[in-house]
């Protein structure tokens, strides 16, 4: 009886928070413009789920993971992200659903379970009415009008969210219903009440999420079976025919890139750079596949000390195709300029070396395939939560001002529209450039004009509902402390993403950023 007593007060216990959470959601959430508020309210979200589930204070991994998904918050109030919400709502899920599992399980294992976990959630306030009414049935109690509203829930929302899209795509409907008047409701009454819907399924899969019967099955590491066509001699053939041809493409990178080999005329070395930066990536991961394949720990290939040395030749092989891969990129760098994408594939190049030395750990200290995936998470998600706090921009941003043709650089003619584009990331980089002396006037105004342009933007952002970021006041309070001066606009003209001044009418590209004066 106690026992059922205090599952009630559990129950009941997360009702309550969800209701909490709900409305914070409406005050903090609701016609926000996504700024650092989406990071508290992140905060007070794992917070209440934590103390929604006290099986989790006894879970050392729970609390872990309860403590990064915190973290993850406070970088979502600092910069919010759409990468920073994934990687909350991955950690958060993975902390309430930690004390329900026995053992760590693997990173495929939890990917599994959290995509399944993500599928389910919407049904699960009907799974837990489902429950409800089964209880009260044993118990002989008849249910209550009231206890069928959570049926209601998801077809009366779904069906108000389906006619909401209907309407913005047949203006005869849109017509009907604006000539409906129901006690004074208004359309953004039913945005509220979808969004209400909304926010309740998703806390309320983090509060009680669906202890679930399917069974998820981990990776194995029983003794490997033979592969058609795969033998001691054909593994070691294989090997040095790789090894041949691996070495004759670092042959032919450490002559062109790395001793300043004079290319064929018909070639330039950005164009050598970037030809190759991708293909070889992908011959580095097919070359990592290859070994996890064909050399098990407990396989027989494994146990061959010339297959052993080879896979480790080769492995190094791969390693100085990485490091070539990653001078390809720079060089193309040098000759053009910096970019997120870039610097994206500079990240995943790391992280595809990081896989090899994994992968090479596996099979000499004869590791499982669990350990294996869990280390290639692990470095995944330590890379990613970086990603969240470091500005990519500003980085790409700072670097090709430093390097830019204008002020001595190695770089090309430095790229105003793509700092335009970059928005508050590009403004102290660019507030930095516009200080210089050393300008041409022609280009120092330009630069002024685009700073204007995006302190312009980012000050009209923070001042919107929901919109302040903490990142962005920084930078403004940055850039006002320098007391730079704006330049005024000659009436009649506006000012292109690059910083020039054009006429009315002038042919420009619409789908680069300006702004009319």
């Amino acid at each position: 009886m106690m026992e059922k007593a205090a599952l009630r007060g559990s129950f009941w216990r997360k009702v309550i928070i969800g209701l909490v959470l709900v409305i914070l959601s409406d005050v903090l959430l609701f016609d926000s413009g996504g700024g650092s508020v989406l990071g508290a309210y992140m905060g007070l979200w794992a917070l209440g789920s934590l103390a929604a589930h006290r099986a989790g204070w006894r879970n050392g991994r729970a609390l872990g993971a309860f403590g990064l998904s915190l973290a993850l918050a406070a970088a979502m109030a600092w910069d919010p992200s759409f990468l920073g919400a994934v990687l909350f709502d991955a950690m958060l899920m993975l902390a309430v659903l930690l004390p329900t599992i026995q053992g760590a399980g693997d990173g495929w294992y939890w990917f599994k379970r959290l995509a399944f976990h993500g599928v389910v959630a919407p049904f699960n306030p009907l799974l837990d009415f489902n429950r409800f009414t089964k209880a009260r049935a044993r118990q002989g109690e008849r249910v209550s009008l009231t206890a069928m509203v959570p049926v209601l829930v998801l077809p009366v929302l779904g069906s108000l969210l389906f006619l909401i899209l209907f309407a913005m795509a047949n203006p005869v409907i849109s017509d009907f219903l604006n000539n409906i008047q129901i006690g004074g409701l208004e359309e953004n009454d039913v945005v509220r009440a979808i969004f209400w819907g909304f926010m309740a399924i998703v806390i309320w899969s983090t509060l009680r999420p669906w202890r679930s019967k399917v069974a998820f099955r981990r990776l194995a590491d029983g003794t490997p079976g033979r592969i058609a066509g795969v033998s001691v001699a054909s593994v070691i053939l294989s090997l040095l025919m790789f090894n041949l041809l691996f070495a004759l493409q670092n042959g032919l990178d450490l002559y062109y890139l790395w001793g300043d080999g004079a290319l064929p005329a018909q070639f330039t070395f950005a164009e050598y750079a970037h030809r190759g930066a991708y293909p070889l990536v992908a011959t580095a991961l097919l070359a990592g596949l290859f070994i996890i394949i064909t050399t098990h720990p407990k396989s027989e290939l494994a146990g061959n000390k010339a297959i052993r040395w080879l896979v480790i030749l080769w492995i190094a092989q791969n390693l100085l195709l990485l490091a070539s891969t990653v001078e390809r990129t720079l060089l193309y760098v040098d000759a053009y300029s910096l970019t997120r994408l870039r610097i994206a594939a500079l990240l995943w190049m790391g992280l595809v070396g990081v896989g090899l030395i994994l992968v090479t750990w596996r099979m000499l200290a004869g590791r499982s395939l669990a350990w294996l995936v869990n280390g290639n998470v692990l470095a995944g998600f330590a890379m990613l939560a970086a990603c969240t706090v470091v500005d990519v921009g500003a980085v790409a941003a700072r670097w090709n001002v430093a390097h830019a043709e204008e002020v001595g650089g190695r770089g090309v003619n430095l790229d105003l529209c793509y700092l335009n584009q970059l928005d508050g990331s590009a403004l102290l980089a660019l507030a930095s450039l516009e200080q210089r002396k050393d300008l041409p006037p022609m280009f120092q105004q330009r630069v002024t004009l685009v700073r204007q342009q995006v302190q312009q933007r980012l000050e009209n952002a923070q001042v919107q509902r929901g919109s302040w970021r903490w990142r962005d006041a920084q930078r403004l309070a940055e850039i006002r402390a320098l007391g730079l001066k704006d330049l005024s606009i000659p009436k009649g003209y506006f000012i292109a993403c690059n910083g020039e001044l054009l006429p009315h009418g002038a042919r420009y590209d619409e789908s680069i950023p300006y702004e009319r004066y």
